[in-house]
């Protein structure tokens, strides 16, 4: 600021531009969580969450006055936000896929477990791609 002993600009803004990592790094992870909570669920809930954490810090950073880049913080916590909560809602359908198929599920891995042919692990397969509900009489597409 002045030649008395305050500091100058230049180290100001450098100081402010070395404390905007943490909502960079928000904005980039939390736009990279979106796509990730679809393919790898568990990865993209991460990926959300540290980008949460990060914007949250950024954010504060920003409102003290040591950073610069307030709205990526922002940016970075919402994206994460928006990546987590769709990784939360991809697992929750993935659960309670499971759990309604259960029985299935456990009788394909028996008749897996017990296949020691190619033909009886096709046999498997194939047994497995139709539905017990839909095989048994009281289904009513069954006639």
């Amino acid at each position: 600021m002045s030649a008395t002993g305050g500091s100058s600009p230049e180290s100001v803004e450098t100081r402010t531009d070395s404390k905007g990592g943490a909502a960079s790094a928000a904005l980039v992870l939390g736009i990279a969580s979106i796509p990730t909570a679809v393919a790898l669920a568990p990865l993209g809930l991460l990926l959300g969450l540290v980008a949460v954490a990060l914007g949250l810090i950024g954010r504060s950073r920003f409102r003290r006055g040591v950073a610069t880049n307030g709205g990526a913080a922002f940016a970075g916590t919402l994206t994460g936000a928006v990546g987590s909560g769709v990784a939360i809602i991809y697992l929750a359908l993935v659960a309670s896929f499971v759990y309604h198929h259960r029985s299935s599920i456990a009788s394909f891995d028996r008749c897996l477990f017990r296949s020691t042919t190619a033909a009886q692990v096709t046999a498997c397969r194939q047994e497995a791609r139709v539905p017990s509900a839909i095989r048994t009489s009281r289904h009513p597409l069954s006639g």
